[in-house]
Parts: C-alpha cells; structure tokens; sequence
C-alpha cells in the first residue's frame, strides 16, 4: 500500500500533548489487559496440570531451570537467578531489546505493573543464534511505593555499553552491573522515569519525588549524566516540569554525545557540558534516521489517529524540524515506533500492523500483522544493524518473535529465548 508524500498543508498539527498521553493510556491499558488475558491462561493451565500430576501422584509444579546457566544454592548480593515474572516468558509483558554489536544483545521483561517481581534478562553473543539466561537484580528485596508502582511499572529498559557494564530499569528503579550481570548494584539518583545510552555516555530523567510520596503532587524533573563508565553521575541543574496526573509521559532519545528530552512541557536537548536547551517540541523524537539525522513524529492528533500524524527531520539536534512525509493510511491509535539508523522507519498503528517507510520514496508499507481474532500486540521493535531486527507479538495467543535480515521488508517466526 503506498500513500502521496505529504505536504505541510495536507496533514494538520492539533493540539498534540493532550492527544499523545491519550494515546499512551489507550496503549498501556491494552497492553495490560493483554497481559491479564495471558496470565488467566497460564493459571489455567496450571492448574490443570497439578490437577493431573495429583492423580499420577507426581510434583507437576516444579520449576524449571533457568536457560543457559545452573542454579545457585543462593544468588549472590544484589542478584538473583529466578525468574518469577508470573507470565514467566521473554516478551509476555513489558519488555526492551538492546544490542551493543551484531553479536552481544539482551532482552528483558519485567513484570509491569505487579508490585516486587524479579525480571527475565536474556543475553546473546552471537547475534541471537542462542540466548542464555543471565542473574537479575532482585527487586523483590525492595520497597516500591504504589503511587510509583502505577506510574512506572511499565516503564522497562536494559542498556550495555560493553559486554560487561549495563543497566536495568523498572518500576522507576535503576540498577547497574559492572560484570556483565553476575552481580547488580542499585544506582541511588530517584525515581528514573526514562533511560537511555549513547556510546560511552548514560543519560536518566529523575523524578524528584521521594517514593513515599504522590508522584502527582511533584513537579519537578531532572537530568542526570555520566560520560563515561567509570564516571560518576552528575545532575543538570535546570529542572523541568514533569507534568501532571499517572498519564504524563516522558522519553530519551539518544543523540551521538547527547540525548533529546521530552516531557509533557516541551522538547529540550541535554549535552555532556551540562546544558539543557529548549528546541521545538513541535515532533517527538523517535531516533536517529541516518547519520546526523534525527526523525520525530509530529502532531500525533485525534486520540492517537495515526493518519494524521507526520514524519519529520532535524539536522540539528531538534532545533528545527523539515517535513518528509504524512503517517500511514491507518485511523488507528498510535503505538510503538524505531528506526533502522540507515533510512527506514518503523511505526505500529492500533497495536496490530507494522508499518515500514522508507525515507528515500516517502511510502508506507505493511510488513507484519498480528494473528485475527486476539489481543496481540506489537511491542517492541529494535534493529540491531540496518538489517538485522526483532520484534515481539504477545497476546492472547501467547508470545511471539519475529526476526528480519532485510532491513524490515520481509519477518519471519525466531524462536522466543
């Protein structure tokens, strides 16, 4: 399917925050009640077989061991190797994709928005031809208020900038390893609404609220960096609104020595330096396109109508953005986008059809559609190089991965790690 590129006056720019954080909450509750659907199943299921293994006279609810390594007797400080997300499986729920090369990656799923549930992190180093299990930090040793709990419980993310030094974020807590996850350490700046890397460099939006407290009576955020991983972390002064209400939403996108914030109150670009300067917040960051390039999405209008949307670039860290084409033919809301960091965007309408565009014709292609008749949904989407991706369907019909080795014009089913 191919739609005219778009012109400024073919596509217009409504009133977009209001309208993105409605799309949000559509969003999250999809996927949360996607995710209740899948856990009433397992239950189900369990149930039924430690019905039958009573009658064999058997254990039929024995855990099974953690893929790749052996389990402890006890996990070491700060980590742990059980894996009691109660979906239990790599993608069935909230999950992030990260891969420092072709060859070293990891997938983590956390448990959303249960409260104290370790997560599942995965590694690979061979670009995803094996997965192993890896220890996780044990969060079910910590405290998480529930005011924090339903604001950021979704809130996933796992990012290495060596095989040896990453981070993992949920539920507004982040914690670091240094050895490649046997141990994991909390990192103390507060509640982390958003994270991401770059090279060397680590960028986090910190909430201000204490977590005893209402995260809707703060209003205060601020950025913290380090530039390098032995580095200490340092804090911009500057602080940001942070907006109002569970629905605000925040993100970080990475940009060569620096990161783009965007928050309810505007669009601001943070440098290693310790500036943070307002840009147009007209779009919203999604990644870097091309070398230099950054692509946002623009007047995200209509409750998250996808077709009213449009495609733009900056050339100069979001200060100015140049149009390149409309969204896609879909009314549907919008949902979860990425780029292949070589010209192709990525962009999911209605939680149920992704949607490739390449820059160079400005059209829009469906590439993958979830299974009829079910609640799945696409979530997330990475490229680990300009050709090789993956992609997450989770649903009713449980979980499933999708892997391209043509920069997104052709998926196929991987096995789930």
């Amino acid at each position: 399917m191919v739609v005219e590129p778009w012109t400024p006056s073919s596509s217009p720019v409504p009133d977009a925050q209001a309208l993105i954080e409605e799309a949000r909450r559509r969003h999250r509750k999809r996927r949360l009640w996607a995710a209740a659907a899948i856990l009433a199943v397992v239950i189900v299921g369990l149930l039924i077989t430690a019905a039958v293994g009573g009658f064999n006279g058997k254990a039929s609810l024995r855990p099974s061991a953690p893929l790749g390594d052996a389990a402890a007797p006890s996990a070491p400080p700060g980590g742990s190797l059980s894996s009691p997300s109660p979906l239990g499986v790599v993608g069935a729920g909230a999950t992030s994709i990260d891969f420092l090369d072709a060859d070293h990656g990891w997938i983590a799923t956390g448990c959303g928005f249960c409260a104290n549930a370790n997560p599942i992190i995965v590694r690979t180093s061979d670009g995803g031809s094996t997965w192993h299990s890896m220890r996780v930090p044990n969060m079910t040793a910590t405290t998480i208020s529930p005011s924090v709990s339903r604001q950021y419980g979704g809130v996933v993310d796992v990012r290495f900038v060596t095989p040896t030094d990453g981070w993992y974020l949920q539920s507004g807590e982040l914690w670091a390893t240094s050895n490649g996850g046997t141990t994991w350490r909390m990192v103390h700046l507060g509640v982390v609404k958003a994270f991401t890397t770059s090279g060397a460099s680590a960028w986090a939006l910190v909430d201000d609220c204490p977590d005893s407290t209402s995260l809707t009576s703060c209003g205060r955020l601020h950025v913290w960096y380090r530039t390098s991983k032995a580095g200490s972390w340092r804090q911009i002064s500057r602080g940001l609104s942070s907006g109002s209400g569970p629905g605000s939403g925040a993100s970080l996108v990475a940009d060569h020595d620096g990161a783009l914030v965007f928050t309810p109150g505007g669009l601001y670009s943070a440098t290693t330096q310790g500036a943070l300067v307002d840009v147009d917040p007209t779009c919203e960051p999604v990644g870097t396109l091309l070398p230099g390039r950054l692509v946002g999405l623009c007047g995200m209008g209509g409750g998250g109508d996808a077709s009213v949307v449009s495609v733009a670039v900056s050339t100069d860290a979001g200060r100015h953005w140049s149009p390149v084409a409309g969204g896609p033919p879909s009314h549907a809301w919008s949902g979860a986008s990425a780029t292949n960091d070589a010209g192709v965007l990525f962009y999911v309408t209605g939680g149920t059809t992704l949607w490739r565009l390449d820059t160079v014709g400005t059209t829009w292609t469906p590439v993958l559609q979830t299974a009829a008749n079910t609640t799945d949904e696409i979530y997330p989407i990475y490229f680990a190089d300009p050709n090789y991706g993956l992609v997450f369907e989770s649903g009713s019909s449980g979980v499933h991965l999708f892997a391209t080795h043509d920069a997104g014009l052709t998926w196929n089913p991987a096995p789930v790690p």
